[in-house]
């Protein structure tokens, strides 16, 4: 055998060697992250969890749930834990087996009701940590050190008390998420918050953090785009610096006690004070800016029409005034906007004739002039709410225009006419409230058209996304889990704004949103001049669930088809002048909790079966010919009518007749007699006149 022969057999044998070694290394990788996974089922003792039930040693630990490996060495890259421990006693977690991963990405450890475990600085290449919803302490800051990849971490919902010492804060150079929201974190943020150069996602959401911005290192973060400060004790003005994020996409620092001249920023329930700032901020790409319930005043200012990419505007509750400017018509964007309580008036213009506009409120301000056809075009509004302002003229008739409506709130902005066949063409409503209006006529018989409640299915309630954000770090159906990966994770926050909807119901003011508001349907069409009898149409309203008529002139007997309103829960049929018995089919309706049928003219027995044997005099009462136990009157006392009561009727009406044309020839006969008196030419003339009449009766006999 020649030497180059020599030379690579022994390549050959090095070759198969160091595979060998390789192969065994695998295995024993293998084997020790296994055996480190059946520590972590038995720390879980749980017996009837569908997932680590599987898991045993006879199998290989990369097919089981939960576990995801690399498909080149087949080492564990992904653990995904959460929701895997019973929760039945607090438990303390040794890390340690963790440290077996050396690969590993992503853990997730969230809502195990864990108080704490040891250091887990051996995951060198960890990027995504969850923590959230469990009982660490303050002390688990001292075991996040030394993740050199750490991207995402989230320690929200635990119980990390007390102020944070800026010795244990260990910042991490690409940590690009940080959640720690509710907590109950005191004193001021750690200053070595600015040496975090690549965050771009802070959330200390709901804890007690205090002190000024100012002095707290924000400034530094230069690349942050969603900051969540919201729901602490943070005081004085804000930084100027602020104005220099070009690349905030949401800024909430709510329910803070913040003072000084508003800025323009997202700010919601604060103690600000005084008129907006007229400086144009450099955020561009804002596409949600609140400013709800403070004091602000002045006119809305103009650069809000230069947010090319806002959605939602909401400045509700503030003391604004003026016109709204018509450089509000370039945001055609714009799906949701709240301008309610406050002191705008003047005409709507008609840039809210967007086709992206969804929601709208502008209740409680002092606009005036006829409802024009500013919001014809608005094809995709969904919700429409101009209550208590000044508006003239009726209902408009291009109402049926808007074919998406499913909550119309029209309620005391002093509209007149009748109620507009066109309405009724708006199938999709569910809430409908004309009341404390001048609108007169019968009830239109087509409202039978009308949804109310019968489609559900659509999503035109459910919050609106914002953007291209999420928050959080997982998602957990409750029949399983439903697992991300580490590329899911991108460092923007979901933050979406909930549709909700007042309407009083059942006696009271109610505010609905979200899945609740999508099930509520009611009308209200009481405090107007109707008149005639309630159509029998309207008892075809199966789904509806509140309907008011109240306060009218309404006439007639309650109509029988109500038996059909198996859905209703509250039904205000007072003062109005129906007449007749109560049906007693109403005792059908089981989810009735509110009746109310109080002066009217109705007559006979009052329903005593179920839920209206509760109630009341107070909904029964001002009806004289109505009886019963609730009542204090006995049916027994009180006659059917007879033939000769019919009889007794006229000769009393023929009565009142004779009594009256007497009094009638009496005033005119003394009313004759004064003129004559007074004017001496018509006495004259009128004795002249009587001579005359009796000289010609005498020639005649």
């Amino acid at each position: 055998m020649s030497s180059m022969e020599w030379s690579s057999v022994c390549w050959v044998w090095v070759l198969l060697v160091l595979l060998q070694s390789q192969i065994h290394a695998s295995l024993g990788y293998l084997e020790e992250e296994r055996i480190a996974l059946l520590e972590f089922k038995a720390f879980a003792n749980v017996t009837d969890d569908t997932y680590l039930t599987s898991w045993d040693d006879k199998t290989d630990c990369c097919a089981w749930p939960r576990v995801k490996c690399n498909h080149t060495n087949e080492r564990v890259i992904e653990l995904s834990l959460n929701h895997t421990i019973p929760i039945d006693a607090v438990r303390y977690l040794n890390a340690t087996i963790f440290l077996a991963f050396v690969d590993l990405r992503l853990l997730d450890l969230s809502s195990n009701y864990l108080d704490g475990f040891e250091r887990l600085h051996g995951l060198r290449r960890l990027q995504v940590l969850d923590l959230s919803n469990n009982c660490f302490n303050i002390s688990i800051l001292l075991s996040l050190v030394g993740f050199l990849s750490l991207k995402t971490s989230s320690l929200a919902s635990n119980e990390i008390i007390g102020m944070i010492p800026n010795q244990d804060c260990n910042p991490v150079n690409r940590l690009e998420i940080l959640d720690v929201s509710n907590n109950r974190r005191s004193g001021e943020v750690p200053s070595c918050i600015r040496t975090l150069p690549s965050l771009k996602t802070l959330s200390l959401r709901g804890n007690q953090l205090n002190g000024s911005l100012n002095s707290q290192g924000f400034c530094q973060l230069k690349n942050v785009q969603e900051l969540d400060l919201s729901e602490n004790e943070f005081r004085g003005s804000l930084p100027p610096c602020l104005n220099n994020f070009t690349s905030l996409r949401m800024l909430d620092l709510s329910e803070n006690q913040f003072n000084g001249t508003f800025p323009t920023f997202l700010v919601n329930s604060n103690n600000f004070k005084g008129s907006i700032s007229i400086q144009m901020p450099n955020s561009l790409y804002l596409t949600t800016l609140e400013i709800s319930n403070n004091n602000i005043s002045g006119r809305l200012p103009i650069w809000i029409g230069n947010l090319s990419n806002l959605k939602t505007l909401l400045m509700s509750q503030n003391n604004l005034d003026g016109t709204i400017p018509v450089e509000n018509c370039k945001l055609n964007r714009l799906q949701v906007l709240g301008l309610s309580r406050n002191n705008f008036f003047g005409s709507l213009p008609s840039c809210f004739n967007s086709s992206s506009l969804r929601h709208l409120y502008l209740q409680r301000n002092m606009f005036t002039g006829p409802i024009s056809d500013a919001l014809s075009m608005s094809s995709s509004l969904v919700t429409l709410d101009l209550r208590d302002n000044n508006f003239s003229g009726g209902i408009s008739i291009w109402i049926n225009m808007l074919s998406n409506l499913k909550v119309l709130l029209l309620r005391g902005t002093l509209l007149r006419g009748q109620i507009t066949v066109q309405l009724c063409q708006l199938d999709k409503i569910s809430i409908l409230d004309l009341s404390h209006n001048r609108l007169f006529g019968s009830i239109p018989s087509c409202l039978k058209n009308l949804t109310f409640g019968r489609n559900v299915t659509d999503d035109a309630f459910l919050p609106i996304e914002q953007g291209e954000f999420f928050w959080g770090f997982y998602a957990v159906s409750e029949i399983g889990y439903i697992g991300k990966s580490v590329t899911d994770y991108q460092p923007v926050i979901t933050w979406d704004i909930e549709v909700e909807v007042e309407f009083i119901t059942k006696k009271r003011s109610e505010f609905y949103k979200g899945h609740i508001l999508m099930l509520m349907s009611g009308m209200d069409l009481s405090w107007n001049q109707l008149t005639g009898d309630i159509p029998l149409e309207i008892g075809e309203l199966s789904e509806i669930h509140a309907l008011n008529l109240s306060h009218n002139h309404l006439i007639g007997s309650i109509p029988e088809t109500f038996s059909n309103l198996k859905n209703i829960e509250s039904m205000d049929l007072s003062y109005n002048s129906l007449s007749g018995p109560i049906p007693s089919q109403v005792t059908d309706l089981s989810f009735l909790a509110i009746f109310n049928v109080s002066y009217n003219n109705l007559s006979g027995k009052m329903p005593d079966h179920g839920q209206f044997g509760s109630f009341d005099e107070t909904n029964y009462g001002g009806n004289p010919d109505l009886c019963g136990p609730r009542l204090k009157k006995s049916c027994d006392d009180i006659e059917p009518p007879s033939k000769n009561g019919e009889d007794d009727g006229v000769f009393i009406n023929m009565v009142s007749f004779y009594w009256s044309f007497v009094a009638s020839y009496v005033v005119e006969l003394l009313g004759f007699i004064t003129i004559l008196h007074i004017n001496t030419n018509w006495r004259r003339a009128w004795f002249c006149f009587i001579d005359k009449c009796i000289s010609s009766c005498c020639n005649w006999f």
